[in-house]
């Protein structure tokens, strides 16, 4: 996949990136500019395009227009042509030096929780300024051993301004010999869909690389939230909460159109068949609602705002979001957002039932005051919001909603592992 810019008539390439054809994920950054986008089949690996090979570009192609730090969305390119490839482009592409770089997408990266984009720093950066902690620090799946086909593979997925780092006190104290731990590393100030969405379609590649039978989930606050798409299958709910007509009557370019499709009609990766949730906001939180939550609301939004997508399909659709969801016709849905009681999402997902048979186990925290159980809190997060139905268990610790460290947490979380 090609970055350019066309100065004076020439074709300057910005940036490209080698994609695996089972993969599918790209991400640039690039200083603020007009651009264009070219991707094609690389069937020879000799990193050239070549006679007879695929391409596509961005629209027919269209310019992408890139200011400061706030990310671009739905940039689908099909690649599907084999006349036509512009002229223009240098025979190889190895010998173009880029002018900047980002972190690879992780898909199995095997480190440590010593790494340093785990650190607090990079964890508040990535809720704070989610733009530069992507291009900075990078995202994905991370592993702490090679892939080992005898090992159930356990996801842990953190929270709001969160890290791997901590699940620290649990992945060093389950059964190492049958679990090997994988952590889903992610900027946490990006809007919940975007960030779900892009946990689902890691899971299927790491599916389609290792053929793993099953897979557990322990997801930590917010985490359990971006968790719900493995498991789920929306149907037409999502769709006709956010707009007021269908998406065949939609005026959409055919890349948007591929983008809103993913977005609300998705295919949950599956193979998930434990989750274990860990002080989780199923139905939403005041937090988002109090004094501190409208700050970090402010102060989040600006770098993670998508006009480029969302504004783009209003302004050709007038009228096209629901009232509820007005706010995603003008970029604005957050994180801090997301988590608030009064947003329909999370309503809507906690209702929805699983895509296939999962064992969903609840941990909640009350700080060990006395009073009902049901006017409980773990100062973040209220029990009617932690506590669902269909859990097949239900544990209370005496913690806070950093309850993800305390021992009766750990315990709890090896007595569901040693479960067939």
């Amino acid at each position: 996949i090609i970055v350019y810019a066309e100065i004076d008539g020439q074709i300057h390439i910005h940036n490209f990136k080698v994609v695996d054809k089972n993969e599918g994920f790209y991400v640039f950054a690039v200083p603020a500019g007009e651009y264009y986008m070219i991707a094609y089949e690389d069937a020879n690996s000799n990193l050239a395009y070549d006679t007879g090979e695929y391409f596509g570009q961005f629209g027919q192609p269209d310019r992408i227009s890139v200011n400061g730090l706030k990310p671009l969305d739905g940039l689908n390119i099909e690649v599907a042509r084999t006349d036509g490839f512009p002229e223009g482009f240098p025979a190889d592409v190895s010998k173009v030096t880029a002018v900047m770089s980002i972190r690879d997408i992780a898909t199995g990266t095997v480190t440590t929780l010593d790494d340093e984009k785990f650190s607090d720093e990079n964890a508040h950066l990535g809720f704070w300024q989610p733009a530069t902690g992507f291009i900075t620090v990078g995202a994905g799946v991370y592993f702490l051993e090679p892939y080992d086909p005898t090992k159930i593979p356990i996801l842990f997925v953190h929270g709001a301004s969160g890290s791997p780092r901590n699940f620290r006190f649990i992945a060093e104290n389950i059964d190492r010999r049958r679990y090997q731990p994988w952590f889903y590393h992610y900027p946490s100030g990006f809007p919940l869909e975007k960030i779900s969405r892009f946990l689902n379609r890691m899971i299927i590649y790491l599916h389609e690389r290792y053929q793993f039978k099953k897979l557990f989930v322990t997801a930590h606050s917010m985490g359990g939230l971006v968790s719900r798409r493995l498991i789920t299958r929306p149907g037409e709910v999502f769709w006709q909460a956010a707009f007021t007509r269908p998406l065949e009557e939609l005026r959409l370019s055919p890349e948007d159109r591929v983008t809103l499709k993913e977005a609300f009609f998705w295919k949950p990766a599956g193979h998930v068949r434990r989750v274990i949730y860990i002080a989780v906001p199923h139905r939403g939180s005041d937090y988002a609602d109090n004094p501190i939550g409208r700050i970090s609301r402010w102060l989040v939004k600006p770098p993670s705002r998508f006009e480029s997508f969302y504004e783009r399909i209003s302004s050709a659709n007038p009228g096209a979001f629901t009232p509820e969801y007005s706010a995603l016709g003008r970029g604005e849905l957050d994180s801090v957002d997301a988590l608030s009681p009064r947003q329909p999402t999370l309503q809507i997902l906690a209702g929805l039932p699983n895509s296939h048979p999962v064992r969903e186990h609840s941990i909640i925290a009350n700080r060990g005051r006395p009073g009902p159980l049901a006017e409980s809190s773990d100062g973040v997060v209220p029990y009617w919001s932690s506590h669902i139905e269909r859990a097949v268990s239900e544990k209370i610790v005496p913690a806070g909603h950093g309850a993800i460290d305390h021992p009766e947490t750990v315990r709890e979380v090896n007595r569901i592992l040693r479960l067939r």
